[in-house]
């Protein structure tokens, strides 16, 4: 049924299960986006009931619902381990229709990181899930043997510094500043160091001197 949604419904199929998944969502937008499918030809009996709730189901009962139309409509599940709701801004990275810096360097790192992806909430603080992404790289490398996860991630920023270099700060105060807080031992700092690109290695060295670099 998914090749039936014309363009602008699936972007707002995507929209409103990222915000469902981070609690983002009203039952207006649901059923809203429910009646336009029923507008467009498409239905089930989820789409019928969740088009009809007229504002007597819970938000809690909605998303459910919203999960069974996103079945019916051959989409994924808003609990998925991909974050395939950002397809769209992904689709639009290449070719410069990300309006915000802050939100093309989470997508970069989203691509290279599903696992983080995931977590990742557009409508949240670009410094907050900047920090959050310093203590997500910081237990990867915790837990050893994720080394490549790490790489891809890095690498990601350092495209970012590369490609965009906007909201460069984002990337120093929140992303780094924060992963230096976790290091402390000249060891520790050296392999952080060892799987950053040039242009990161030289904003670390640069602002918080590791430990590898006092004398």
């Amino acid at each position: 049924m998914s090749e039936q949604l014309d363009p602008t419904t699936r972007a707002a199929a995507y929209d409103l299960a990222w915000r469902s998944r981070f609690g983002r969502v009203d039952r207006a937008d649901l059923e809203g986006f429910a009646t336009d499918l029923l507008a467009n030809g498409i239905e089930s009996p989820s789409i019928i009931q969740l088009a009809s709730g007229s504002g007597r189901i819970s938000i809690e009962d909605g998303v459910l619902l919203f999960e069974s139309v996103l079945h019916d409509l051959g989409l994924p599940s808003i609990s998925s381990d991909e974050p395939w709701w950002l397809a769209p801004r992904v689709a639009a990275l290449p070719e410069g229709g990300i309006a915000s810096g802050g939100e093309a360097f989470f997508l970069r790192v989203a691509i290279a990181s599903p696992a983080f992806g995931v977590r990742w909430d557009p409508g949240e603080s670009n410094y907050y899930f900047a920090a959050r992404l310093a203590d997500f790289v910081g237990s990867l490398l915790d837990q050893e043997a994720t080394g490549s996860e790490v790489q891809a991630i890095f690498e990601a920023v350092e495209d970012h510094l590369r490609r965009d270099g906007r909201e460069r700060d984002l990337v120093l105060v929140g992303f780094l500043e924060s992963l230096s807080a976790r290091y402390r031992s000249a060891a520790e700092a050296r392999e952080v160091e060892r799987l950053m690109g040039p242009m990161t290695r030289r904003l670390w060295t640069k602002h918080f001197e590791p430990p590898s670099r006092q004398h």
